[in-house]
């Protein structure tokens, strides 16, 4: 097979912000398919939940993140994957998936502000004003 560092740099390349995000979430969908998520590929897990965020392929971006912090490859990666996997399910509607992404995250990194706010935003709209002012 490839060497580690060749097939670094390939999905690397493959974060281009010139580039379409369909365009790339096609080229890392077939650069991925088949491949488990390893320290190798989770860069490309993460971007494509990027490119698929980008278009509005929410569930499409959930499925890349939630199988990159299930891969728990390194704590960095787990942790970015969690929270962004949280925005993609708050996007897509399913907020009690979305404050368990959240509240996973807060677990790991709880002086990081931003998914405070988010839970109570999302506590909020449910109705659950108790839940956020907690949250915030």
């Amino acid at each position: 097979g490839a060497a580690p560092g060749r097939a670094a740099r390939k999905y690397a390349a493959m974060a281009s912000f010139n580039e379409d995000p369909a365009d790339r979430a096609a080229e890392l969908e077939r650069m991925l398919v088949g491949h488990v998520c390893t320290l190798e590929t989770a860069f490309g897990f993460y971007t494509l939940g990027d490119c698929r965020y980008a278009i509005g392929d929410y569930k499409g971006a959930h499925e890349a993140w939630k199988t990159l912090h299930e891969a728990n490859i390194t704590n960095a990666l787990t942790d970015q994957a969690l929270f962004q996997d949280g925005r993609a399910l708050d996007a897509s509607g399913d907020l009690l998936a979305a404050i368990h992404a959240y509240n996973s995250f807060a677990a790991r990194q709880p002086e990081e502000a931003l998914v405070h706010f988010n839970l109570g935003e999302i506590y909020g709209r449910l109705g659950q004003f108790s839940d956020a002012a907690k949250a915030y």
